[in-house]
């Protein structure tokens, strides 16, 4: 069954979307395989994470 898509409006300053870019690249696979319950989990999270550096694309900003 699809899961309902939800939209997330976030404001922020240059300074904290870079630190989040650089966060969200940073994070290793590893650790999200080490949080996850399960391999459909992994993926759930790697797919929302790019997602998120997606949308900060897309806002017009491009990490260094």
């Amino acid at each position: 069954m699809p899961q309902q898509q939800i939209s997330i409006l976030l404001t922020m300053n240059q300074a904290q979307a870079s630190a989040l870019v650089k966060l969200l690249k940073q994070v290793a696979f590893a650790e999200v395989e080490r949080v996850a319950a399960d391999e459909e989990e992994v993926e759930l999270m790697r797919d929302a994470i790019q997602q998120v550096l997606k949308a900060i694309n897309e806002a017009g900003y491009s990490s260094p």
